[in-house]
Formats: C-alpha cells, structure tokens, sequence
C-alpha cells in the first residue's frame, strides 16, 4: 500500500513536510493503528508514541513530536 506521513508544525499549524514510505503491507498497517481488518485505511491517522518506535526502526530520519504533529496518509497520488 502507498502510505506517506506528513508532519505539522505545532505551533503554525503549517505542513512542513513529507516522508515517503517503503512498501508496508496493509495488514501490518492495520495491526500497528488498531484498525479493523475490513478498513483499507484511506483516512489520515495520528502517530502516537506507540507508532513512532516502528517507524524510527524502519526509516533513516529524525521523527521529533515535540515540534512536529504526524500523521499516517493513503498516498493517492503514488505513481
């Protein structure tokens, strides 16, 4: 599945970014953000503290939710 995660500034409410994913199955996906089995996970979906440590495992960049809100999204755009 194409999933990205785009992250906001805290304070400015602003997208400041954008971090591409490596081919995650949907599955995983799901188990990781609770989501029900039937659910495609179209919708754009919190990263909390629980998700942060699979992602620092799996991608090379800094992840700082002190200044940063991030959020799981279904890439519709991925070519």
């Amino acid at each position: 599945m194409p999933f990205i995660i785009r992250y906001f500034h805290k304070s400015k409410c602003n997208l400041e970014g954008e971090i591409e994913l490596p081919s995650i199955a949907l599955e995983e996906m799901q188990l990781l953000f609770e989501i029900p089995p039937k659910n495609p996970m179209y919708d754009s979906y919190p990263i909390y503290e629980k998700q942060v440590k699979f992602f620092k495992k799996r991608l090379d960049c800094n992840i700082d939710v002190s200044k940063f809100d991030y959020f799981l999204e279904f890439d519709s755009e991925e070519n």
